[in-house]
């Protein structure tokens, strides 16, 4: 009349396969946020490579050595294209 096996048959089953199921939806919410991480760090640095650095110090050597890395060949046509874009 009492069985001790067949109470606990149905329950148990039940409750390792909702603990699987929230396990694998942690672990992919997880691995999409470190995704997502990732990818917005990728984007970040494709914006900061072709920017110029340049020295934050009033001495004049780095200035000087500044002003001999900036490339000012194509200053005239940048000129006239911000004229350009200001006057429309």
């Amino acid at each position: 009349m009492n069985n001790p096996m067949g109470s606990n048959m149905g329950t148990s089953n039940d409750g390792k396969s909702t603990g699987s199921v929230i396990g694998i939806i942690i672990v992919v919410i997880i691995l999409a946020l470190g995704g997502f991480y990732f990818w917005g760090q990728k984007l970040d640095n494709k914006g900061t490579e072709n920017e110029e650095v340049a020295t934050t110090t009033e001495e004049t050597a780095d200035l000087e050595a500044d002003l001999a890395t900036t490339s000012a060949d194509n200053l005239d046509a940048d000129l006239n294209n911000v004229e350009n874009e200001l006057t429309q």
